[in-house]
């Protein structure tokens, strides 16, 4: 069909073009023998399909189980607890803190959009510019899609912010995703740039803080048209906050959790993605007449 479609902007297959479409057309009871067929694997492939994207959202919602209890409850089951007195943060270890944001951090900033990003397939060692899209799952921060053009570093025209900030999504359907930068990077006007003050707290614990902070965020955000979290927003959020050891200590833990969990995340990913290519595979080979299924049902009676 690609190859009869108008290559102008928008592919497009009009009546006289798929009139012209050639069809293998098997006699009618084979039609409806190779019909049956795929009904059934077709039906069996969906539903293995479907058992692993069920697979896919528990995981999901383990992940951020895990990373919730390690950054409100810590590692240790018997400590001590007291009551925060922050209705999102509840009970928390006795021997922990709780501040807002504005308490833990030197500087909260908002990213802007210059004139010169390029494409970073063009410019693979480019300074990061990071878009929502960008801001991973899995936290770290490692690719962006555009990078910083030279005129945009050498004029300032880009504001530039150092390793070890955490990046927040202050709007739109990703309103509270999270990312933790590794490297000099820059980032558009949609998302709020956290630099910690390290002297109090751990740039990724504070990134895996604040990652399972979404619902909050929403709240504060709450708007009649759309929801943004600006910078005094940011501000405002509660954190809950160990010593600087226990920080670590559970970002570390976080890190092995995440990652095991990931993997298996992208091995159901991958099931799924082979599972859509047998599919399709098989349908071409029965419609083709590359698979002989005539006798299908006898063979499985």
């Amino acid at each position: 069909m690609l190859r009869l479609s108008n290559v102008t902007i928008l592919r497009i297959i009009n009546q006289n073009k798929t009139k012209e479409i050639w069809l293998e057309l098997p006699p009618l009871p084979e039609q409806r023998a190779i019909a049956a067929f795929l009904n059934a694997e077709t039906a069996r492939i969906d539903s293995l399909i479907a058992d692993y994207e069920s697979l896919i959202d528990l995981l999901r919602e383990e992940r951020q189980a895990i990373v919730a209890h390690a950054v409100t409850k810590g590692l240790n089951p018997d400590a001590p607890m007291k009551d925060s007195g922050v209705e999102w943060l509840g009970m928390v270890p006795e021997h922990w803190g709780c501040q807002k944001l504005r308490r833990v951090a030197k500087h909260v900033d908002t990213g802007s959009t210059p004139s010169g990003t390029i494409s970073s397939d063009e410019e693979p060692d480019g300074i990061p510019w990071y878009t929502p899209g960008d801001l991973p799952d899995d936290i770290i921060l490692s690719k962006s899609s555009k990078v910083l053009g030279q005129s945009d570093s050498d004029d300032n025209e880009a504001k530039l912010f150092p390793a070890g900030c955490v990046m927040v999504v202050s709007i739109g359907a990703t309103l509270g995703k999270v990312g933790y930068t590794v490297m000099d990077s820059s980032a558009n006007q949609q998302i709020n740039i956290v630099w910690p003050d390290t002297s109090v707290i751990f740039g990724r614990f504070l990134a895996y803080s604040l990652s399972v902070k979404k619902e909050n965020m929403l709240y504060m955000a709450n708007s009649s048209t759309i929801g943004i979290m600006n910078q005094e927003k940011t501000k405002e959020i509660w954190l809950a906050i160990p010593p600087l050891p226990e920080q670590h200590a559970i970002a570390e833990y976080l890190d092995a959790e995440t990652a095991r969990i990931d993997g298996l995340i992208a091995d159901a990913e991958r099931a799924i993605e082979l599972l859509r290519e047998s599919r399709a595979a098989l349908i071409t080979d029965a419609v083709t007449g590359k698979m002989d299924v005539r006798d299908w049902q006898k063979e499985c009676a």
